[in-house]
């Protein structure tokens, strides 16, 4: 990234965390794609998606938080590089008890 390009993107927020339960029918995942601004790239667990997936856009990108974690925050960077925004589903509180402290 040239110089410009960091300073406009700092401050920026490039990966939305949203923690979810287990309910096969979330009420807040569709509100959620809908208001945030994304680049119709999505994370998260196998679980996630299956549970996610009715909501996605169809030309969703989806990477898959699967060991090794090294391949997907690398893949997290290069796209934050690229100044793209993900949406990352998580469980519970992701601040909390998890992956937004990795």
């Amino acid at each position: 990234m040239r110089t410009q390009e960091i300073i406009e993107a700092y401050g920026k927020t490039h990966i939305y965390m949203v923690g979810m339960d287990d309910n096969p029918q979330p009420k807040h995942v569709e509100v959620i794609i809908k208001s945030v601004k994304h680049d119709n790239i999505f994370s998260g667990g196998k679980r996630h998606y299956e549970i996610v997936k009715p909501f996605l856009p169809a030309d969703a990108v989806w990477i898959e938080i699967k060991a090794p974690i090294n391949a997907v925050l690398a893949e997290y960077s290069r796209l934050i590089q690229e100044g793209k925004v993900i949406v990352s589903f998580v469980s519970g509180d992701p601040f909390f008890f998890g992956f937004a402290s990795t």
